[in-house]
């Protein structure tokens, strides 16, 4: 399967993992998109996996004090095509994550550690 293939496929599952709160000047805009830390993919109903140190940044980034204690300091995006010439973005609320260490395919040069959000499903899928 080439590139082109591959990512058709696929690209209904990427999604944008970016901060929720970022300290900015009294009175400026906030911006339209949060800064992006990374991407993702939804691999199964309510689970990402994404590369480790994107998971690993999540307890250094900024969280107002006055936010609720058991909010997520990331908020991820799905992007998804309304109709030819119409996108939505969807935010997903991120409710977990868990680490699983080295991931190396048997035979393969190199490892990469990857980790997994847990979502708060919103929408109900259509077939």
């Amino acid at each position: 399967m080439g590139l082109e293939n591959s990512y058709t496929k696929i690209r209904k599952s990427i999604v944008a993992i970016g901060q929720k709160y970022e300290k900015r000047l009294k009175d400026s805009p906030p911006p339209k998109v949060p800064p992006v830390l990374g991407t993702g993919f939804i691999i199964d109903d309510g689970i990402i996996v994404t590369n480790d140190h994107i998971v690993k940044e999540i307890d250094n980034l900024f969280k107002p004090a006055d936010a609720p204690k058991d909010e997520w300091p990331i908020v991820c995006f799905l992007f998804t095509e309304l109709n030819n010439s119409n996108h939505a973005m969807v935010p997903l609320e991120v409710i977990g994550k868990f680490q699983i260490g080295n991931f190396a395919p048997i035979g393969s040069w190199y490892g990469e550690k990857i980790s997994f959000l847990k979502m708060h499903i919103l929408f109900v899928r259509s077939n």
